[in-house]
């Protein structure tokens, strides 16, 4: 029988995985049976963590006002096997040598599942237009089978 060393195990394990150990401590206060996590966030106060999360998304990316909507024109056979689309589309562009945005005409493949509907829109990440910041939109592909 092979004998195995448990926390030498844990341990191990933990590495490989990239775990961050957490020390708790008591906190000196009126509620001695208090824990609290000393390399992170005091969970007390979750509305600060999640406000900390959403205050990161909001500066990453405006809802919206980089986004593009356009259609997309497929048949009835198309929607019901799937298919790929070559689209063209127009958008916003910084140009770093003349330091401003410029419209630019683009080609996007779009990839078009199975069985997909009229009026349901695929959602592409980062294909919508782009600020001076270099952060792009989504581009939103409406489906139109005719």
């Amino acid at each position: 029988m092979i004998k195995i060393d448990k926390e030498k195990f844990i341990k191990d394990i933990e590495d490989d995985l990239g775990v961050k150990k957490y020390d708790l401590q008591k906190i000196n206060s009126e509620n001695k049976d208090e824990i609290k996590f000393t390399n992170d966030y005091d969970f007390k106060d979750l509305g600060k963590i999640f406000k900390d999360i959403f205050d990161k998304l909001q500066n990453e990316y405006e809802t919206g006002k980089l986004d593009i909507k356009t259609t997309c024109k497929i048949s009835k056979e198309e929607a019901k096997n799937g298919c790929n689309k070559e689209i063209k589309i127009k958008r916003k562009v910084f140009d770093n040598g003349k330091d401003k945005l410029k419209n630019k005409k683009v080609k996007i493949d779009v990839r078009i599942p199975k069985e997909i509907r009229e009026g349901q829109a695929i959602l592409m990440y980062g294909e919508g237009d782009e600020n001076e910041k270099l952060k792009r939109g989504n581009l939103y592909v409406e489906i139109i089978i005719k």
